[in-house]
């Protein structure tokens, strides 16, 4: 058995195959998921677990270099704007209008469904490059 982080078997093999530049989104409940979609559904019930949640666990075992959030969520969510200008202080952040993100889902490796039902809670990540010079600066530490 692992020892400490993610113990999400489906999680874990898709976080373990990310390659550098690989895409992946973290979504709210209600996200409409692509059927043909690799999903890992975490959402036990409305709200729980919180999108961050997912996120700040998911930053413990990954390197992401660019991030990307609807614009929708700048007016509309109480959570998500602050918390990507916190967390990802060396990252590429992006907007776009939320129809856009949703197709940015259909083309992404993988899903990871949270519960959470905060407005526009969702967040499409990138993944960056293992090499030592490159990755420099954007691991993100547990707070």
């Amino acid at each position: 058995m692992k020892k400490t982080g993610i113990i999400n078997k489906k999680l874990c093999e898709q976080l373990a195959g990310l390659g550098h530049t690989d895409c992946f989104l973290v979504c709210d409940a209600g996200f409409p998921v692509p059927r043909d979609a690799i999903c890992i559904d975490l959402a036990i019930r409305f709200g729980e677990p919180g999108l961050t949640d997912c996120v700040d666990a998911i930053l413990s075992e990954v390197i992401v270099e660019e991030v990307a959030i609807a614009e929708e969520s700048l007016e509309n969510n109480r959570i998500l704007p602050d918390y990507v200008e916190k967390r990802f202080r060396n990252q590429r952040i992006s907007t776009l209008p939320q129809k856009e993100l949703a197709e940015c889902g259909k083309n992404a490796k993988f899903i990871v469904r949270s519960g959470d039902v905060e407005p526009y809670s969702n967040i499409l990540l990138t993944a960056a490059s293992g090499v030592e010079k490159y990755r420099r600066g954007l691991v993100i530490e547990p707070d």
